[in-house]
């Protein structure tokens, strides 16, 4: 803040600086599939007026590095008031567990290798899982229960 003082008067000059995004929050993390590469998580987009775009956006399992977000064929705008599924890299749409039930206005994404972490979510304890912005901002951070 700057003060600039005149005489007896005093002006206050405060800068403002945007808010990092916070619309974003993680809704549900699938980390006991019943087989295969079925681990997804969803992610809500609360603002009201703002669509997100969720390319390069990442999710972070406990110690491995970021898993990246990228398009799987429905683009990676969110918009305001909705879900986003963000599948391993090699589930198949089409095909896979979760085919057709994924409501129609769900964003449906997946992450850039085929698997959350290193080699999936460990679903015999608890572990933090983080929302990133791609600059590696924290949007949420969440700890599951086993």
């Amino acid at each position: 803040m700057v003060k600039l003082i005149l005489g007896a008067l005093v002006f206050c000059t405060s800068f403002v600086f945007p808010q990092a995004d916070t619309s974003l929050i993680l809704t549900e993390i699938m980390f006991i599939p019943q087989s295969g590469n079925n681990e997804f998580i969803e992610i809500y987009n609360l603002s009201e007026t703002s669509s997100i775009d969720l390319a390069g956006y990442k999710f972070k399992y406990y110690t491995s590095n970021p898993d990246i977000f990228v398009n799987a064929g429905f683009g990676t705008i969110l918009p305001p008031l909705s879900y986003a599924v963000v599948f391993e890299g090699d589930y198949d749409i089409n095909t896979g567990i979760y085919a057709g039930l994924v409501p129609p206005d769900a964003l449906i994404l997946k992450i850039s290798d085929n698997a959350f972490g290193t080699s999936g979510m460990a679903n015999t304890e608890a572990r933090p899982v983080w929302l990133l912005r791609p600059n590696n901002d924290t949007l949420d951070v969440y700890t599951y229960t086993a």
